[in-house]
């Protein structure tokens, strides 16, 4: 079970990320979700794994409600991030979001912003309309997720995010805003595994978990077999060189977004294998260095639109309460995620993207090297 895993090693991010272990994990587990709502696993076609949850709650107000979910991001965002371990709630919640349109991930982290503000006293009541947000509300939670859709009330402003929430109350809130370049963080801290929070500031979508699939290996001790070299030695401790593997998956699991494909897939099949099913869909004759050079090439790509927009080394970073903020317990007690040792973790990771390590910027070279000569003017003109 990965919320399991996770909590264990103390980064299950809980109460908008001031703790990384979830005293009730066992209300909202795997296992309890199997127990409580789960009816069948839900695949796409013709797939062996059958990640999708078909559920059903079954008993309390919302007794009947039937959808999908929640997955480990939503029991965690709309659970322990909110201080809230009732799975019926959660699955109430998760099934509102499927409804209206809104990501799981964003959702719940931005009420737990909004928790830790009104606790603080910088969300006042007249603000919320006279609601309390407080941690551990269940249902504020189902109540907020549908102001948020509507923009009604206070959900006018959770509406904007955690990151426009923070610009607009001011007061230090950035410093707890979990949000990497804009995008809402997943429920995985890197506080308790360090490699991480270098795949949420160097992932070009922002703090995105699943853009290199970093936190399997992390976090669940599992090789991704379309890189098999992906075992992090000690994730509380991580080395430069281990910057290789997050470059190698993002290049790989790239791919993946090209084609179609499901990033679970790479926990049981290897590059060869892939290689077989787009070379015969598509006529080609592509080898396993090729496979590779196509996700460089397209994640170059991306990184070169985000340089147009703005980012650059600067933007690469983590909240501050991921790098000044210590884990109150757990096995990750006292640990923060440095800001040297993540400078020295992007340099690391720049120098193997043959990217220029004082602005972020792929290098002249390396945008000749891929075939992306075009770009060089633009990026490099000024």
């Amino acid at each position: 079970m990965v919320s399991d895993m996770v909590n264990v090693r103390g980064g299950y991010p809980t109460r908008n990320w001031q703790s990384g272990v979830f005293d009730q994990i066992d209300d909202v587990n795997g296992q309890a979700l199997s127990d409580k709502v789960l009816v069948r696993g839900v695949s796409c076609f013709a797939c062996p794994i059958a990640c999708g949850r078909g559920s059903e709650i079954r008993d309390g107000k919302f007794k009947g409600r039937k959808g999908e979910g929640p997955e480990y991001e939503s029991a965690n965002t709309l659970g322990a991030l909110c201080g809230v371990s009732d799975l019926n709630v959660v699955t109430m919640a998760n099934y509102l979001c499927n409804e209206y349109g809104l990501d799981t991930i964003s959702t719940g982290s931005t009420i737990a912003f909004a928790m830790e503000c009104f606790e603080k006293g910088i969300l006042a009541h007249e603000e919320t309309r006279g609601l309390r947000l407080d941690f551990g509300d269940a249902d504020i939670v189902v109540d907020l997720v549908k102001k948020i859709a509507l923009r009604e009330g206070v959900g006018n402003l959770l509406a904007e995010g955690t990151r426009l929430m923070a610009q607009k109350l001011g007061r230090g809130t950035e410093h707890f805003a979990m949000n990497v370049k804009g995008l809402e963080l997943p429920g995985y801290d890197p506080r308790a595994a360090k490699i991480c929070g270098l795949g949420y500031v160097t992932a070009n979508r922002g703090g995105d978990h699943i853009t290199g699939f970093i936190e399997a290996p992390a976090f669940i001790d599992t090789p991704i077999l379309l890189v098999p070299e992906s075992q992090i030695e000690d994730p509380f401790t991580p080395k430069p060189e281990e910057a290789k593997i997050l470059v190698d998956l993002e290049n790989a699991l790239t791919v993946f977004d090209c084609i179609g494909a499901c990033k679970f897939m790479a926990l049981l099949l290897q590059a060869p294998d892939y290689l077989e099913l787009i070379n015969a869909a598509l006529g080609w004759d592509m080898d396993e260095s090729g496979f590779r050079l196509s996700g460089e090439r397209v994640y170059n790509l991306m990184r070169a639109f985000c340089v147009r927009e703005g980012v650059d080394r600067a933007a690469d970073m983590l909240p501050g309460r991921l790098t000044k903020d210590p884990l109150p317990e757990g096995p990750a007690e006292g640990m923060v995620m440095d800001e040297s040792l993540l400078e020295k973790l992007k340099d690391a990771y720049y120098g193997y993207r043959g990217w220029d390590l004082e602005t972020g910027k792929p290098t002249p070279e390396k945008l000749k090297e891929l075939a992306l000569e075009d770009l060089i003017h633009d990026m490099w003109a000024s």
